[in-house]
């Protein structure tokens, strides 16, 4: 059985999520991830937010070591795949 080739438009979270899904199946398909911008999961870095009008305080994920611990380490070899092998920390986003 051939592998059937997927195009995912969009690296938000929706489209993360099937990305990570189909790679789980690496005998079944080749998942490509596209986005019209250069980061992944452009939602998933944080705002400041008013505290007192909201009536909430942001959460960042602050240091390496809690994005490495939150993130790749469910993600290890897809991470990988879909951010790419020059996906970088930097200020609080991810950059591919």
């Amino acid at each position: 059985m051939s592998k059937k080739r997927v195009l995912i438009v969009g690296a938000g979270c929706a489209g993360m999520s099937c990305a990570n899904q189909l790679a789980q199946h690496t005998e079944k398909f080749d998942v490509t991830l596209i986005d019209s911008i250069d980061r992944c999961v452009e939602q998933a870095f944080s705002i400041p937010v008013d505290k007192e009008k909201y009536g909430t305080g942001e959460h960042t994920l602050e240091t390496v070591e809690e994005f490495e611990e939150l993130v790749l380490c469910v993600l290890p070899d897809q991470a990988k795949i879909l951010l790419g092998k020059t996906a970088r920390w930097i200020d609080k986003f991810v950059l591919c």
